[in-house]
C-alpha cells in the first residue's frame, strides 16, 4: 500500500459509542449545566447536544429577581474560525517553520529598502513568499526539492512574462500568456511537485508582464532566486527544523520518517482501549504522511529510486498495512497484549540501523 493512512468512522459511530468489550453507551449523556455570569447580574445556562449530532452549546438566561436578560452576541465565524483552530491543534506548535515566516520576506525587503534598491527587494520579497508556501514539514532533502523546482519555474515564468511584456504586442500578450499557461498545466500534471511549479510559472508569468519594473528580465528571475535560495538556507542553518538528526550516509532522514512510523505504531498499540488512543491515532497519522511525502511526494518521474529506497517504500507499505488493523482494533476498543505491542519498536530499530 503507497496511499495516505484513511481513519474513517465506525459504522454506527455518530449514533453510539461503544463502551468497555463493546458495550453500548446510552445515546444521550447527563446533561452538564455551568453558570456564567451574565452581562447584567444574571447568569447563562450552558447545556450539551446529545451524541450523534455536532456537539452545540446552546445559552439560555436565567432571570434573577423576576426579570429577564438578553444572551450575548455570538461572535462572527469568520472571528472565531481561527481561535478554534488554535484550541483544536494537537501536538506541538512548528516554530522553526513560524520562525523562517517572520525571517523570510521582511528582512529581503527591509535589506532592499536600506540599499536603495526597493524593486529587487520587492522581488526577492516575492520568491521568499512563495517559498514559504511549499515549506511544509519534512525531511532536508524533500523541503530543498519541494521548494528549489518551484522556485526555478517561477523564476522562468518572471523571465518570459517580463520579456514579454517588453515587445509591445498590445493584445496579443493574452495569447502568448494562454501558451505559458499551456505549459503550466502540462507541468501540473506530472506530479505534486510540478504541479506547485506549474501555479508559479503561471502566476510569475502575469505577475512578470504586468508588472512593470526597472531591472531588466535576468535580473528580475535571479533575485526571484535569491528570496526562495534565503528561505532554504534559513531551514538548512536551523538545525531544530529537521525532526530528525543528520548523518552523512545517504538517506538518513528517509529512514528516520519510516523509523518514526513504526514508533507511533507501537505507541498507538500500547493505549488501544485508553483515554490516549486518540491522540495517539492522530500521531501515526502525522508521521505516515511525513514518511510518505519523503519518500513519494518529493520525486521527480524520471529519476528511479535505488535498492535502499525500494526497501523503505516496502516497509513504509507494511506499516500501512499494520497501521489499518490497529485502527480497526482501536474502534472495536479491544487492548493488545504487552508482547504484542513492543513488536513495533523492534521494527523501529532495524530500520534505523539498515
Amino acid at each position: 500500500m503507497h496511499g495516505r493512512i484513511g481513519v474513517t468512522n465506525k459504522p454506527g459511530q455518530n449514533s453510539k459509542e461503544a463502551g468497555p468489550r463493546g458495550t453500548p453507551e446510552p445515546r444521550f449523556r447527563p446533561r452538564r449545566l455551568s453558570t456564567i455570569p451574565g452581562s447584567h447580574g444574571g447568569n447563562t445556562q450552558v447545556t450539551k447536544a446529545p451524541l450523534g449530532s455536532r456537539t452545540v452549546e446552546e445559552t439560555a438566561p436565567i432571570p434573577e429577581h423576576g426579570g429577564s436578560l438578553r444572551a450575548l452576541p455570538a461572535l462572527p465565524d469568520w472571528l472565531t474560525h481561527p481561535l478554534r483552530g488554535v484550541r483544536a491543534l494537537r501536538g506541538p506548535v512548528p516554530w522553526p517553520a513560524v520562525l523562517r515566516g517572520a525571517l523570510g520576506v521582511g528582512p529581503v525587503v527591509a535589506a532592499g529598502v536600506a540599499t536603495g534598491n526597493t524593486p529587487a527587494g520587492v522581488t526577492a520579497g516575492l520568491g521568499a513568499m512563495f517559498a514559504h508556501i511549499n515549506d511544509r514539514p519534512a525531511t532536508r532533502r524533500t523541503r530543498t526539492v519541494r521548494i528549489g523546482l518551484p522556485a526555478l519555474a517561477g523564476s522562468f515564468g518572471l523571465f518570459m512574462g517580463a520579456w514579454l511584456g517588453g515587445l509591445g504586442l498590445g493584445p496579443w500578450i493574452a495569447l502568448a500568456l494562454a501558451t505559458v499557461g499551456l505549459l503550466s498545466g502540462a507541468l501540473s500534471a506530472v506530479g505534486p511537485v510540478c504541479s506547485s511549479a506549474g501555479v508559479q510559472l503561471m502566476v510569475l508569468g502575469v505577475v512578470g508582464a504586468g508588472m512593470p519594473l526597472p531591472e531588466p528580465p535576468p535580473m528580475r528571475a535571479a533575485m526571484l532566486l535569491v528570496g526562495a535560495t534565503w528561505v532554504i538556507v534559513m531551514a538548512s542553518l536551523l538545525p531544530m527544523v529537521h525532526r530528525f538528526r543528520p548523518a552523512a550516509a545517504p538517506g538518513p532522514d528517509e529512514r528516520g520518517a519510516v523509523a518514526a512510523v513504526y514508533d507511533a505504531l507501537g505507541e498507538l498499540m500500547t493505549v488501544v482501549g485508553t483515554e490516549g488512543a486518540q491522540a495517539a491515532r492522530r500521531r501515526l497519522t502525522s508521521a505516515y504522511d511525513t514518511a510518505y511525502e519523503a519518500l513519494y511526494a518529493h520525486r521527480i518521474p524520471w529519476q528511479r529510486p535505488d535498492e535502499e529506497e525500494r526497501r523503505l517504500r516496502d516497509r513504509l507499505a507494511v506499516a500501512g498495512g499494520l497501521s489499518e488493523a490497529v485502527l480497526t482494533l482501536l474502534w472495536e476498543n479491544e487492548p493488545l497484549p504487552a508482547r504484542v505491542a513492543r513488536t513495533p519498536a523492534q521494527l523501529a530499530r532495524s530500520v534505523r540501523t539498515g
